[in-house]
């Protein structure tokens, strides 16, 4: 400290103007002549010379408890400490220890602490200072002790203490210390927040040299703490002015703006405050909020936005109010979406409980008049606030809007608890309550709970009507419910009933209930009726043209089943005539073609199937269409032909194709027919070797008998019987089957098991070995013991001798999918795919789609997809797995170019998990892109859609909120993100963790621009 400099400079100085000590040499004098040269030069304050006197006179060695040594000691101590020499310390605490009891020991203390005081220890130094009895000081030394012990208080921060010290010392007359005295005594009063002392003082020495740099800024702080705003703008103001080098002068100018906001003057404010923020790195939370808070009084939203969001790091009043600010910001530019986030955001806190019952109302509010519910927040939110604010003046609004939420919200069940909870009467809950159940129905309808959607439309059917349009519908949905449950004459007393119901002809499915109705009677078998419901179809229909070709394929079947085929003819026709390719139409054609056949126009038939294996050389129908070719031209006698055709079945069909078999038959009959009797004979017999225990190979052994006995070649036909097992000496095994086979349709499973195990023991190769496995497979089967039962059935498979081996494989492949032994299943579901019937190779179909996919094949869960899509798209349902398989197998493989059409036509339908991760996998997909304003666009189209599905809602969150980070919109991607935290409810780890390092990233954000201080 410049006291301290001064006083030194001072004592040297003296020094320099005493006489030169070669005049008076001390190295031929005396022991007490050196001590009294020594005391001179010290009375003198020629210190150096003092020392050197003293120092030759300790080396006479005087005597140890003389008063002479003991003052030598204390000059040569002072000394050093008044020339600040190294050993100054050590020799005043050597002087010290020696003489505990000196009269100098309190002003030892004083230059002790000094010392320490100015090598910046001042907990050591305020220690001597507190030992020192000041009544053995003389003046000077006691105006020295109140000053340094008053300025180590004060860097200790002991302000109270440091206070008393220094106005002790202000008592005093004007002396060297008192300017600074009055500065520090001014500081430990501000620092107390004595506002009113601290600045009095502080003003009596700003223009001080010393404390120029830091007092006005003091001053500033004390005015703004004690409110005389414009004392202090016009004093800050001067300072501004007035420039120079005031290292505080951003520190006055951040004054300003916080004195300019607390007097209202937000123009002033930003201007200072902005200031301020451009020469800090950091500025605080409560210098956000101001700023914030004066641009939003200025009109100047996006700013009172920008920077209201960098004062919401932590949870506190602050953050509350700049939410709302936020929110009202948001309002003033027209921007919902980001008003409803933020006002979410203040009603989170309970701080102040008015800005909070403010800002839940504007949240519901403006949640409601978005429709935005994804999670049922409108809802919630009006429930939340009649929770908490009963008696508030919004109430009767609150009702108002709630009922109106009822009508739109698409998160059904919540809506539905909701009006449970309220116990109303009012015809206007109950029309919303019957609203929320119908849509609960359609909901379940379209995730395939179709007892729980009964339930729901079975509810509005057997109440009282509120509104006719639901309650006329609901009887449609409730027939379809009955319908898919194969409850049929339910569904037709319900789809009659909506038929019925006033209105329902303006309805979306009044043609489509007599599609529904046509479908029914089918299934009952009474096919006028039937016929009836599908021609008053067609004369509702004319856009759907899938539909119409099925309606018009169902109309010539219920002709065709009543033998009317002209009409069935006719039909058929009327079906092709929507245009080839639509899916149904190669159906149409075969059986136009077949009625040909049994109206004997076997050219025309001919020509039919032709053109529908031309078209259609992938249909189901095209092995069927080929086989009734050949048969026309075995009806024409152009036998030649049919054996062609008959051979082209079996060059391009697998052996295990029953049509193959079924064409073999039919060559070996024409070649017998036509003369060729051994060609016919070799047919006939490799029939019974290839497809042994079939209808046609025991055709085959009928026909060879008669033959070969008319032509007298019995040994021959007696060899063949003999080499089947069909000699007399099976006549034992033949009984013994016979009796397990009867136990076995009486249903006595255990008995059966019992008695084909010993017929299989008895005869290990006896005729019927494949039947007594298979039918005691079945009794496995029944009795829930599959594992047994398909060992068996597998045993089967390659057996030649097992008649039943389509079924067979339908079981195996059956309870090894159940099992989970996909690979496997995948192996019979194909083997099935070759060989089964029309019914069958559908569900072989799904079958190998459904492995395909669990075991990671994904190209063979596409192909079978697009099979599957080829030859039964009319059928809906189906269809929504077989596109789902076939998109995620897509992207599975990287291929998602060519998933987007999947994409696309499941996204259409949030209300099923399929379109409800396809809509999720839109949005991702465009984000993956880059294109991240059509990944937004479809997360809130998805928002506004909502799904029952909230998992991929969720995940539809967390996606808009990486796009908001990546696009450094933090505040909406936090607000996005403890929406989400707040009202998704379900326990999905892998979205609370996604929640947590999005916030995470947001909170360092946060940090990097905020201080903390």
């Amino acid at each position: 400290m410049k006291y301290i400099s001064r006083f030194v400079v001072l004592a040297l100085m003296c020094a320099s103007l005493t006489p030169c000590i070669a005049q008076r040499s001390p190295f031929d004098n005396t022991q007490h002549r050196l001590f009294s040269e020594g005391q001179s030069f010290f009375t003198e304050k020629n210190y150096s010379a003092s020392t050197r006197y003293l120092e030759e006179y300790l080396k006479t060695n005087p005597d140890a408890e003389s008063e002479e040594l003991r003052q030598a000691k204390y000059y040569i101590a002072m000394s050093s400490y008044i020339l600040r020499k190294d050993d100054a310390q050590s020799k005043l605490e050597a002087y010290q220890a020696r003489y505990p009891y000196s009269t100098d020991n309190e002003r030892i203390h004083l230059y002790l602490g000094i010392l320490e005081f100015e090598s910046g220890k001042y907990k050591p130094a305020i220690k001597h200072f507190e030992q020192i009895k000041a009544a053995e000081l003389d003046e000077e030394e006691f105006l020295e002790l109140l000053f340094y012990k008053g300025y180590a208080y004060v860097k200790q921060e002991s302000y109270e203490k440091a206070a008393y010290e220094l106005q002790e010392l202000l008592k005093k007359p004007e002396n060297k210390f008192s300017q600074a005295a009055r500065y520090y005594y001014g500081f430990s009063q501000y620092r107390l927040e004595n506002y009113e002392t601290a600045y009095e003082y502080l003003k009596s020495v700003e223009d001080h040299p010393d404390f120029q740099t830091t007092t006005p800024y003091i001053i500033c702080q004390c005015l703004y703490k004690m409110d005389r705003c414009s004392e202090l703008q016009s004093y800050g103001k001067a300072l501004l002015d007035k420039g120079g080098n005031n290292k505080n002068i951003n520190d006055i100018k951040h004054l300003l703006g916080a004195c300019s906001f607390k007097s209202q003057n937000y123009a002033d404010a930003l201007e200072y405050l902005s200031l301020y923020k451009t020469a800090t790195k950091k500025i605080s939370r409560e210098d956000w909020y101001m700023l914030g808070i004066s641009a939003y009084k200025t009109d100047d939203f996006k700013n009172a936005i920008a920077y209201l969001s960098k004062a919401t790091s932590k949870e506190d009043i602050l953050t509350q109010n700049s939410y709302f600010h936020i929110a009202m910001a948001y309002i003033k530019l027209g921007d919902k979406k980001n008003a409803r986030m933020a006002f979410e955001a203040a009603a989170r806190y309970k701080y102040d409980s008015g800005i909070q019952e403010d800002a839940l109302y504007n949240y519901a509010l403006v949640t409601y008049e978005m429709s935005f519910s994804p999670f049922n927040e409108s809802v919630v939110a009006f429930e939340r606030f009649l929770k908490y604010f009963p008696n508030s003046q919004y109430v009767p609004k609150v009702y108002e809007y709630l009922l109106n939420v009822y009508l739109t919200t698409k998160n059904y069940d919540a809506a539905y608890q909701s009006i449970q909870n309220i116990k109303s009467d009012n015809p206007a809950i109950k029309e919303a309550e019957q609203r929320v159940l119908f849509g609960m129905g359609t909901t379940a309808v379209a995730n395939r709970k179709y007892g729980a959607a009964a339930e729901n439309f079975e509810t509005i059917i057997n109440n009282r009507s509120y509104n006719y349009e639901i309650t006329a519908r609901s009887y449609f949905w409730y027939g379809e419910c009955m319908y898919k449950m194969k409850k049929y004459d339910e569904a037709k007393k319900a789809y009659e009933g909506y038929l019925n119901k006033i209105g329902s002809k303006n309805g979306d499915e009044y043609s489509l209930a007599h599609y529904n109705l046509g479908y029914v009677y089918i299934k009952q078998n009474d096919y006028k009726e039937a016929n009836l419901w599908f021609r008053k179809f067609i004369n509702l229909e004319s856009e759907d043209k899938v539909m119409l070709v099925d309606a018009c394929n169902r109309i010539g079947d219920c002709y065709f089943q009543n033998r009317q085929f002209d009409q069935a003819k006719n039909a058929y026709e009327q079906a092709s005539q929507y245009g080839i390719k639509i899916q149904g139409t190669d159906y149409s054609l075969y059986q136009k073609g077949f009625v040909c056949g049994l109206q004997k126009d076997y050219n025309q038939k001919i020509t039919i199937m032709q053109s529908l294996i031309a078209e259609y050389p992938k249909s189901e129908w095209a092995d069927d269409a080929l086989f009734e070719i050949g048969r026309a031209y075995v009806a024409i006698d152009n036998n030649a032909d049919a054996i062609t055709t008959f051979n082209r079945i079996n060059k391009e069909y697998p052996k295990t194709n029953s049509i193959v078999r079924k064409s073999k038959l039919q060559i070996a009959m024409l070649q017998y027919n036509g003369g060729e009797t051994d060609k016919a004979v070799s047919t006939y017999k490799s029939i019974i070797s290839e497809y042994p225990n079939t209808e046609e190979a025991e055709t085959s052994l009928s026909t060879l008998e008669s033959i070969l006995v008319e032509t007298n070649r019995v040994e021959e036909y007696t060899g063949l019987t003999k080499s089947l097992g069909r000699g007399s000496s099976t006549q034992a095994d033949s009984l013994m089957y016979k009796a397990a086979e009867k136990v076995y349709f009486r249903d006595e499973l255990e008995e059966a098991i019992n008695s084909f195990t010993k017929y299989i023991n008895t005869y290990p190769e006896g005729k019927y070995n494949a039947l007594a496995k298979y039918y005691m497979a079945n009794c496995y089967y029944r009795q829930n013991d599959k594992s047994t039962a398909l060992s068996l059935y597998i045993s089967l498979i390659d057996n030649p001798k097992n008649p039943n081996l389509e079924e067979t494989l339908v079981r195996t492949a059956a309870i090894s999918y159940d099992e989970n032994k996909h690979e496997e299943a995948y192996k019979y579901f194909s083997q099935l795919y070759e060989l089964g019937s029309k019914d069958n190779k559908k569900a072989a179909s799904i079958g190998m789609m459904r492995c395909a996919y669990m075991i990671n094949n994904y190209q063979e869960t596409i192909d079978a997809a697009n099979r599957i899509a080829e030859q039964y798209g009319t059928d809906a349902e189906l269809m929504l797995e077989v596109v789902y398989k076939r998109m995620k197998s897509y992207i599975n493989t990287d291929r998602r170019s060519d998933a987007a059409k999947d994409i696309t036509t499941l996204a259409k339908d949030t209300r099923n998990e399929y379109g409800a991760e396809a809509k999720y996998l839109m949005a991702e997909t465009y984000k993956i892109n880059s294109q991240n304003d059509e990944a937004e666009k479809e997360i809130f189209d998805f928002i506004d859609k909502g799904t029952p599905h909230t998992y991929w809602l969720a995940k539809s969150f967390i996606l808009l909120s990486d796009i908001y980070i990546e696009q450094e919109n933090y505040f909406e991607a936090k607000q996005y993100l403890l929406s989400l935290q707040d009202n998704y409810k379900e326990a999905d780890e892998d979205i609370k963790k996604a929640i947590a390092e999005r916030l995470e990233i947001i909170e360092k954000h946060e940090n990097e621009t905020v201080s903390n201080n």
